[in-house]
């Protein structure tokens, strides 16, 4: 096993930095407030909004990758390509909807974002269904959802640590108090 270099350290410093600071300077502001609950994009909200505009670069991210890919796999099943392109699609559009309702101080913010959270959690499941179902009826290649799934032990690891934010932060959204007194507009 070979020691850490630099710019493994500063991956290191990066994934563990940048959500602690996120998080310090949330309950720093949580802090600043007192007793007295005003609204605003702050504390926990704060690290949503956060969260979220991660959520629609990664999709951009998804994206761009996506349509530069020039893998031999792609043009021998172009329609698992594009199955990924229009998931990935989806996914940033919602997510976009959710940011800007969010940056309005909308009352539509909370259904933008249990939409683009509904897409989050069900983006996995259809992909593997839409896969077995192009693989098996219109490339004759025969596979089941099990042997798929068995394939991709990682990508389930994410689903299911997905599931679980996305769970967090669905109650929350529908249970603060600081979301009902921001998004009133």
């Amino acid at each position: 096993m070979g020691s850490f270099s630099i710019w493994h350290w500063l991956v290191v410093l990066i994934a563990f930095g940048i959500p602690g600071t996120v998080i310090y300077l949330a309950v720093r502001s949580t802090r600043a407030e007192g007793t007295v609950m005003t609204p605003g994009i702050k504390g926990w909200l704060y690290i949503l909004a956060v969260t979220l505009w991660i959520g629609v670069l990664s999709y951009s991210a998804f994206l761009i990758q996506a349509l530069a890919n020039n893998d031999p796999a792609v043009s021998e099943f172009p329609a698992l390509y594009w199955i990924d392109v229009v998931v990935a699609a989806v996914g940033f559009t919602v997510s976009l909807v959710a940011v800007i309702m969010m940056h309005r101080r909308s009352r539509a913010f909370v259904g933008a974002y249990l939409t683009s959270a509904a897409v989050a959690v069900m983006s996995f499941p259809i992909t593997v269904v839409c896969t077995v179902a192009i693989l098996n009826h219109i490339y004759s290649v025969p596979i089941t959802a099990g042997r798929l799934l068995e394939a991709m032990p990682s990508e389930i690891g994410r689903w299911a640590g997905a599931l679980v934010g996305v769970g967090l932060w669905v109650a929350y959204v529908l249970r603060s108090r600081r979301v009902q007194m921001t998004f009133v507009r």
